[in-house]
Formats: C-alpha cells, sequence, structure tokens
C-alpha cells in the first residue's frame, strides 16, 4: 500500500514536471518571438524609406537590382538592396545615415555586378541624408548602356540574388491570387518581423484582372497580420461586371 502510494506521488511529481517544463519552454518561445518583434519593430520605426524610379533609355527591361551604400575607409558596405523585375520605381528602407544609390541591370540573371552591365548612379544632391524617420523621394537612377568607368560599386559584387521574382514589382502588377506571396502564412510574418519581411517583399498595389476604365476599381487593403488571400470570398463573390 505504502509502494503504491508512493509510485503514485512518484508519477503526479514526473507529470508536473513535465507540465512545468512545457510551460517553460512555451514562455520562452514565445519571449524570443517577442524579443524578435520588439527589436524589428524598433529597427523599422527607426528607419528611412527611399523612393524613386530606374530608367533604361538603353533598352534594357529586365531584372535590375538597387542598393543604397556608405563607403567608410574605402570600403562599400550595402544596407539595402532590392530586385526589380523590370526598369520603374523601388522602394529601399536604410537606417539613420548618409548614403549613395546605385543600379544595376542583371543582364544574366546571377545576382553579381559584372563588368559591362548597363548601370548607374543616383546623381541628385550627395550624401542621401536619412534621418531615421519619414520618406525621400524622387530619388531617380538612369543605367548607361555599359558600366562606367567610374563607378562606385566594384565590379563582382555579389548581391545574393539569383533570379527575378515571379511576379513584377511595379504598382499596378498583375497578380496571382495564388502566389505564396500573398498566403496567410506571409501575412503573418509580416506583421512578427517587418524590417525582415519588408526588405525581401517591399509593399505594392496589384491588380488581379486588367484596368478597365469602363469599370469601377475597388482597392481591397488587409489589416496587421492578414494577407491579400483573406479577401478571397468577396473577390469570388462580387459583381465583376461593373
Amino acid at each position: 500500500m505504502v509502494a503504491g502510494h508512493l509510485n503514485w506521488d512518484h508519477q503526479a511529481v514526473t507529470k508536473s514536471i513535465g507540465r512545468l517544463l512545457l510551460v517553460i519552454l512555451c514562455v520562452g518561445v514565445v519571449g524570443c518571438t517577442l524579443a524578435k518583434l520588439s527589436k524589428e519593430s524598433k529597427a523599422f520605426y527607426t528607419s528611412t524609406v527611399l523612393v524613386g524610379r530606374v530608367a533604361s533609355p538603353s533598352g534594357w527591361h529586365g531584372p535590375i537590382i538597387v542598393a543604397a551604400h556608405t563607403r567608410k575607409f574605402g570600403r562599400v558596405s550595402i544596407a539595402h538592396h532590392t530586385l526589380l523585375h523590370e526598369p520603374g520605381g523601388y522602394e529601399l528602407i536604410v537606417p539613420k545615415g548618409q548614403y549613395a544609390l546605385f543600379a544595376f541591370g542583371d543582364t544574366n540573371g546571377n545576382g553579381v555586378f559584372d563588368a559591362g552591365e548597363p548601370a548607374g548612379e543616383y546623381t541628385g544632391t550627395a550624401p542621401i541624408v536619412a534621418t531615421g524617420t519619414g520618406v525621400v523621394g524622387s530619388l531617380d537612377l538612369v543605367l548607361k548602356d555599359a558600366s562606367p568607368v567610374r563607378i562606385t560599386i566594384p565590379v563582382g559584387t555579389a548581391f545574393n540574388e539569383s533570379a527575378a521574382p515571379h511576379h513584377s514589382t511595379q504598382v499596378g502588377a498583375l497578380a496571382d491570387l495564388n502566389a505564396p506571396i500573398f498566403s496567410a502564412e506571409n501575412g503573418a510574418r509580416g506583421y512578427w518581423a517587418p524590417m525582415e519581411f519588408f526588405k525581401a517583399v517591399g509593399g505594392n498595389v496589384y491588380f488581379l484582372e486588367p484596368y478597365d476604365p469602363n469599370r469601377i476599381p475597388i482597392l481591397f487593403v488587409h489589416g496587421a497580420g492578414g494577407s491579400p488571400q483573406d479577401w478571397r470570398y468577396f473577390f469570388d463573390h462580387i459583381d465583376r461586371s461593373r
């Protein structure tokens, strides 16, 4: 009887310890997640967005990499770069500091600035001052036919991009609602890791079908942690003839 009682106590203690460890593990995971969110949010809300357009009169209409960078003691440091599907608008997000802008046509899709590829730098007021808040706009660049002789970014600089995104990065581009970028999982990523998400995806307004001036466009905006796919029911049941 005593042995059975002791055995029961041992099982109860074991279960209690197991529950306690599970609670500690859960609290640890939540704590790490909240710590990451706090860090990401702080970085996001103390950054400046750089906005402009890349023109390519040379005729290159393929993927373009745009980068904001600093230069210290002769060394170039990339603060943020983005891959455009084609010439047009871009957005970069950087912490407080002074920057220069560079863009090149990734003609072979290897994510590396190779000799002879069309390239250009921002030639306006330099340096570009990011105050750690707000937006700096009209930072336009023009790609030249071939890499200029004098350019800040060394030939051979790699940007860890191997191919153009599967969707256009330009405002008003047609999009596939079933693409992973519009999923609920990706929406949650945007909430818990806003800086990481913005650097990887950016922000945009997409069309699900070609624009028709004779019909009324409707803009759907999802909330924090949401995704475009959250609106699927409305997309499927709305009267599209109007």
